[in-house]
């Protein structure tokens, strides 16, 4: 008999059944089920055909995405439900309108909180040196060796070859270099606490890191053919240190990770590690460096041409290796006139160290 029902009357065919499984949210225990996609909503049906649950298609949100499926979850609830056939996850998709709305919501969030933060950001990166200056003198100076000492670190583990240790630890010339380095720092304008270590590097170069915190890399200790010459060189970068010139380089240079780091916590400038190492000085910084140490060098009663003499020899080094420039002059620029500044200064001095004390020193990596 031919139905009497019109076109817009016929029954709809029963839906497809999909597979997944479903988390109810109180344990992790997953249950295989099956899924029929209704006129308004998604239902959750038992083995046994009965409907277990019903979420309306509008309150269904996207979790997330793996090679275990598509997770979708009920809004403001901790049930799940996992799609391995993305097929099933589509036919879904199609009919919950708020799919994705969180996500959009969330992305919206952090994007404008990332502008407002870049916004910020970068007027701090291209402060004028005014600004640097007040923004180094509001930093407490126990921030800053917290930032010296992180650093310190970060550079130390990132020389470090598995369990080979970078810095040279030899007894005897470690306690030769703290003593030539508290016989500086007893006559330096600043009072500051020095921590200095040798790296086991063969490039000639040392660097001061915020609060104190110094590195000699060995290739400069081997350089070094007086104790006045590394007596020179460790009062220049502790004289970097007492008018903060790493402070002041790191906010120049890096002032968005800084500001970010002290802003949101984490290790944002964990990345900077290895660029700090080549961080050079202004000409007007060294040039500042120099004269304090010149002053430090002459109230421990110390020769300041030790100094001189170390820059006039790196700089007939500097003239033969154009193309591969020797690290302690790639970041103290200008060697060749500073050491003629320098050499200015009265000579003579008294001896820190004896002869053996100094031999240990000079053999501190071996």
């Amino acid at each position: 008999m031919p139905s009497m029902l019109g076109p817009s009357e016929q029954p709809s065919p029963n839906p497809p059944l999909l597979e997944a499984y479903y988390y109810n949210g109180k344990s992790a225990v997953r249950h295989k089920v099956a899924v029929r996609l209704s006129e308004s909503a998604l239902d959750i049906l038992l083995p046994s055909g009965e409907t277990m649950t019903r979420w309306l298609y509008d309150v269904i949100v996207f979790a997330d995405k793996s090679s275990g499926g598509v997770r979708v979850a009920k809004a403001d609830s901790e049930e799940r439900l996992v799609f391995l056939d993305q097929a099933a996850f589509e036919a879904l998709r199609s009919r919950a309108p708020n799919m994705y709305t969180s996500q959009k919501r969330i992305r919206r969030g952090m994007a404008l909180a990332i502008a407002t933060t870049i916004v910020f950001l970068v007027g701090v990166y291209f402060v004028t040196p005014t600004l640097t200056a007040v923004f180094v003198a509001l930093t407490p100076l126990s921030y800053e060796a917290k930032l010296g000492k992180r650093y310190a670190g970060q550079i130390s583990s990132l020389l470090e070859d598995g369990a080979d240790k970078k810095t040279c630890q030899g007894v005897h010339g470690l306690k030769a270099l703290d003593k030539l380095v508290q016989a500086l720092a007893q006559h330096a304008p600043v009072l500051l606490p020095y921590h200095v270590q040798v790296l086991d590097v063969k490039m000639v170069n040392a660097m001061a890191l915020p609060g104190g915190y110094i590195f000699v890399f060995r290739g400069l200790l081997d350089q070094a053919e007086s104790q006045d010459e590394l007596a020179g060189v460790l009062a220049h970068e502790m004289a970097h240190a007492q008018l903060r010139h790493p402070m002041h380089a790191m906010v120049r240079r890096y002032g968005v990770s800084m500001m970010s780091d002290m802003m949101f916590g984490g290790s944002v400038m964990g990345g900077v590690s290895k660029n700090v190492m080549m961080t050079a000085y202004s000409r007007e910084a060294e040039q500042e460096a120099d004269a304090l140490a010149v002053q430090t060098l002459q109230s421990a009663h110390i020769d300041a041409n030790g100094l001189a003499n170390f820059f006039k020899r790196l700089s007939k080094e500097e003239e033969k290796s154009r193309f591969e420039l020797p690290g302690f002059m790639s970041t103290h620029p200008d060697t060749a006139s500073r050491a003629r500044h320098v050499e200015s200064a009265k000579p003579g001095g008294l001896a820190v160290l004896q002869d053996e004390e100094w031999t240990n020193l000079k053999a501190v990596c071996s």
